[in-house]
């Protein structure tokens, strides 16, 4: 402000050179963004790849796991006939063994 109250314009050559401070500062600020954007976009696509790896992998997880799942089941199946043979042949020999005097 002036002694007379009005309020001085800055010149052209002011304002011209706020404009480009401005300006400036909005280029550098628009060239890290772009410099960020560049380094989300390649770690998206690591992320993606990696995630496909994983996808790989667990598809081949679940294809042995299933595998071993139905190996115990028919393990399990002849360790059950084996008991049961086993069962039946005790019972076999219990009633062949005549008793022992006295009982």
């Amino acid at each position: 402000m002036n002694g007379n109250g009005n309020e001085e314009k800055p010149s052209h050559e002011t304002r011209l050179s706020n404009i480009e401070a401005i300006q400036s500062l909005m280029l550098r600020d628009h060239e890290e963004f772009r410099q960020e954007h560049k380094r989300l976009l390649v770690a998206q696509v690591l992320l993606a790849d990696a995630q496909r790896e994983n996808e790989k992998k667990l598809a081949e997880l679940v294809a042995v796991q299933a595998k071993s799942m139905d190996e115990l089941r028919e393990s399990g199946k002849r360790v059950d006939a084996r008991i049961e043979a086993l069962v039946i042949a005790i019972g076999d020999f219990i009633r062949r063994v005549p008793p022992l005097p006295g009982s």
